[in-house]
């Protein structure tokens, strides 16, 4: 009976965390396309068609899937951390709680800092398909010129701008994949602090060796939820120049019709 609960609870979470999705992408595409039609001709003309369809396909959708979803998932872990360390403080040691709590603080600075990283490789890697689909958009609209004579220009062309798409794709995921190393990699600097603290008050009989035990089973509980923030601010990081960038456009004053109704 109690499985059956938790699986109809868990069901229902994912299909609000669906729904939630839909209606913050929704959200964002009308309020984007809403902007795009207050602009005055002259400053729409500034970008091609070509160049704002890739940036709803692209940018706003990374906004759905990298910046809403670890949002959520940050202030959940959270409020788990608080309720760890509350548990902690009360049944072992406050000092373990707050070594956990103080090493947690040190060692999200480094997904942040991989986060500024991440976020430049995405700009370059957007430009770079911005760039992309310019080149598609050129290419066929003058498929009437299409020959023999003329083919194999039109395939080098759309070859290379989509070489250089990749490259910079690549470089993208190296870049990720980095930070998901990293972030193993401060979840064990926590690990180590609080292991040396431990062995410390247990060589001077600070600690018994059941609250050392005990201390060991709350860092594995720790670790679900750290790793998931260090995750999570690695990914709210990356995804801030697309938040400025999508704040300036719906930010523009409307130029067109006066305003909407």
């Amino acid at each position: 009976m109690s499985v059956a609960g938790y699986l109809s609870c868990n069901y229902i979470q994912m299909i609000l965390d669906w729904k939630q999705g839909i209606i913050f992408s929704t959200t964002l595409k009308n309020e984007w396309f809403r902007s795009l039609l207050g602009l005055s001709h002259h400053d729409f003309k500034q970008k091609t068609v070509a160049e704002y369809i890739s940036y709803q396909s692209n940018d706003l959708d990374s906004l759905e899937k990298d910046y809403l979803p670890p949002l959520m998932s940050f202030i959940k872990q959270i409020l788990r951390i608080i309720i760890y360390a509350f548990i902690i403080s009360r049944t072992i040691n406050p000092i373990v709680s707050l070594i956990l709590i103080f090493s947690t603080g040190i060692s999200i600075q480094i997904p942040k800092i991989v986060g500024k990283l991440t976020a430049n490789r995405r700009q370059v890697y957007l430009k770079k398909q911005g760039d992309y689909y310019r080149t598609l958009e050129d290419l066929l609209m003058g498929h009437h010129l299409v020959n023999k004579l003329t083919m194999s220009h039109f395939l080098n062309q759309q070859k290379s701008s989509l070489k250089n798409l990749q490259d910079k794709y690549f470089k993208y995921g190296l870049t990720k994949i980095t930070g998901i190393l990293l972030t193993g990699v401060s979840f064990e600097f926590i690990s180590l602090v609080l292991f040396i603290y431990l062995a410390y008050s247990l060589s001077h009989q600070q600690l018994g060796i059941p609250e050392v035990v005990a201390s060991f089973g709350y860092i594995n509980a720790f670790s679900e939820p750290i790793q998931e923030i260090l995750y999570d601010l690695q990914m709210l990081e990356s995804v801030k120049p697309v938040i400025k960038s999508f704040q300036n456009i719906v930010g523009r004053p409307v130029s067109v019709l006066g305003s909407f109704s």
